[in-house]
């Protein structure tokens, strides 16, 4: 159970800095995975309380093909992308292969949606702490393209921001949960 508890602070965690970030640049980000429709859902039915678990929702915590959350500009409503955000204590340019970001990865080049996935990988042993791995994903070996560090990608993120949350994470805010 503590492993759990942990292993969901840690992508918590991720999630909402790698957001923060977007939302104190040029964006605005919205929940966007199915975890958070079936939650907002339940409480909104007022069936369930705030905190409280469901069978449905539990199932749903498992799926890892839905992105975290929509990033628009901050004057439109027209998403430019879609983030997942992925805690790994450490990450390797070169080769990072991943079954869980694999899965995320094929069930969105299989959509054919538009809008392309980005996924954000957050480390706690390595600058960059945040790296990006964007379309087409993999290589011609099916292996994962090298991950972008996140201020390459080209979004509009303030600089300070970034270091502020990169300096952050160098100061121990996932001192405990990095081992």
């Amino acid at each position: 159970m503590a492993e759990d508890v942990i292993t969901y602070l840690k992508g918590r965690m991720a999630e909402i800095l790698v957001e923060r970030i977007f939302v104190n640049s040029e964006y605005h980000a919205f929940n966007f995975g199915t975890p958070w429709k079936f939650r907002t859902l339940s409480m909104l039915r007022g069936k369930e309380k705030p905190h409280a678990s469901t069978k449905m929702e539990d199932t749903f915590y498992m799926r890892t093909d839905e992105p975290d959350f929509a990033v628009c500009p901050k004057y439109t409503l027209r998403p430019k992308e879609f983030i997942e955000v992925k805690f790994r204590m450490a990450v390797n340019l070169k080769d990072i292969q991943d079954k869980d970001i694999k899965e995320t990865c094929e069930f969105w080049t299989q959509t054919a949606s538009d809008i392309p996935l980005s996924v954000v990988v957050v480390n706690c042993t390595q600058r960059p702490y945040f790296r990006v791995l964007r379309p087409p994903y993999v290589d011609n070996n099916n292996l994962f393209i090298p991950l972008i560090p996140f201020m390459e990608v080209g979004w509009k993120i303030n600089p300070s921001i970034y270091t502020n949350v990169e300096d952050l994470i160098s100061s121990g805010v996932f001192a405990g949960v990095c081992f």
